[in-house]
């Protein structure tokens, strides 16, 4: 029905009808109702319910999904470690086997990475931590990554960066910022089988735009916003699931939220997509990046102390910090040890530290240590990655934070960062 108003209304209408005493029907009497407000209440009902039936199947879905990401990789850690064992193997199937058991490992920790981010997202416990940083310098660092593991996969990865900037520095967070770079450049890899995958960046107003191009699947226009939504997971042309999670994209979007940014896709089926994430632009007059080029002609053969209460990590970390670096080693299993050793020895040059351990934890160690040597660089590797726990970390002293799994390329980085000669460098 229509009111006098010209609105549209629905109506109920209960009609009954009035006789005389011969039983003939003479009058009706009609009740009509306005039920416009019940009916949207009742359509909002039964859509509150598709949509919750919805959300009920994608979550089944999506924790089958995880039992399978679980599973998957660890089938291939434990059957690949199983052959690798094998006395009558021979060496070229053993790396075989190894490269094999290393990407399941990868992609295990990649998958428990995700859950945990989005963990700490939904909570909202993870934090921005701003600091000036060089936006090419992450860009290129991208490039770093990628690219080799795109040439295996005869894609060509590509870096575009404006011509009138050399180097500009912005407030920001870098590693959130590369957390969502790698989520999508990811992406990227999986959906694209041959051709080009580019990242660069634009000036716009008072955002930093940054993009990356794939030349992939590509992606229909009504599921530009489905894929930012959690649980949802992309396929292809042939309606294929690829591996994963399903969760980068929506931690990239809430990552952007955080970095007051924001993203989205711009697609072309069969011919490619382009995520764009922005972030405000915040510079500093004159700001220059303050480079750790620490000379090496102070430490020929650096000391080097690991702080490590478990055996097989303490044992790994040794022959890692031995393959690389020409390095004197100390050894501690709890804090109280480490504090003893630093006392015993003033020649040391940079420290390890666990921060669970029995006796005393890292975190009192550390600040004990620096009430001894307050120069001396500490590198917290924890298995803890919380935000908290970082923050408590760097508060007691520690000069950098590194999560396990470690990733020895950086590791290593921070080490040489601190002025710890590799042994093939033929600095003077």
């Amino acid at each position: 029905n229509k009111k006098k108003n010209g609105e549209l209304y629905e109506e109920s209408a209960t009609i009954s009808s009035i006789k005389n005493e011969e039983g003939e029907i003479t009058h009706f009497i009609a009740v009509n109702e306005d039920i416009t407000s019940r009916k949207r209440m009742e359509n909002a009902l039964v859509k509150a319910k598709e949509k919750a039936e919805e959300s009920d199947k994608l979550k089944t879905a999506f924790l089958n999904n995880i039992s399978h990401e679980i599973r998957t990789p660890l089938n291939g850690i434990v059957g690949f470690g199983e052959l690798i064992a094998r006395h009558d193997l021979e060496q070229s199937k053993k790396d075989e086997y190894l490269d094999i058991l290393n990407a399941s490992c990868n992609r295990l920790l990649n998958t428990i990475t995700n859950y945990m981010d989005m963990s700490q997202l939904s909570s909202g416990i993870m934090r921005v931590h701003n600091k000036m940083f060089d936006v090419n310098f992450i860009v290129y660092e991208m490039s770093f990554k990628y690219k080799e593991l795109c040439k295996r996969k005869n894609i060509e990865f590509e870096t575009i960066l404006p011509d009138d900037l050399k180097s500009f520095g912005t407030y920001s967070d870098p590693v959130l910022l590369q957390k969502v770079f790698m989520h999508l450049i990811d992406n990227a890899i999986k959906f694209t089988k041959k051709g080009k995958i580019s990242i660069g960046y634009k000036i716009k107003n008072e955002f930093i735009e940054f993009y990356i191009t794939d030349t992939g699947y590509g992606i229909g226009e009504e599921y530009y916003e489905i894929i930012f939504e959690k649980f949802r997971q992309i396929t292809t042309e042939n309606r294929r699931v690829i591996a994963g999670s399903g969760l980068g994209l929506t931690i990239s979007k809430e990552i952007a939220k955080l970095l007051e940014g924001n993203i989205w896709v711009e697609s072309e089926l069969n011919v490619g997509s382009t995520f764009f994430i922005t972030v405000p632009l915040r510079t500093i007059e004159d700001f220059e990046m303050k480079s750790k080029n620490i000379s090496s002609k102070n430490i020929k053969k650096p000391n080097i102390l690991l702080v490590e209460d478990d055996y097989t990590n303490m044992l790994y970390m040794n022959n890692v910090i031995k393959e690389n670096f020409l390095a004197t080693i100390y050894e501690a299993t709890n804090g109280k040890e480490a504090i003893e050793v630093v006392k015993l020895h003033p020649e040391l040059d940079i420290i390890l530290m666990d921060l669970k351990m029995p006796v005393m934890d890292g975190y009192e160690a550390t600040h004990i240590i620096k009430t001894i040597r307050n120069k001396i660089p500490v590198i917290a590797v924890s298995a803890y990655s919380f935000p908290d726990d970082k923050e408590m970390a760097l508060k007691v002293g520690c000069d950098y934070y590194v999560t396990k799994p470690v990733d020895i390329n950086i590791l290593l980085k921070i080490i040489k960062d601190f002025g710890i000669i590799k042994k093939d460098s033929n600095e003077e």
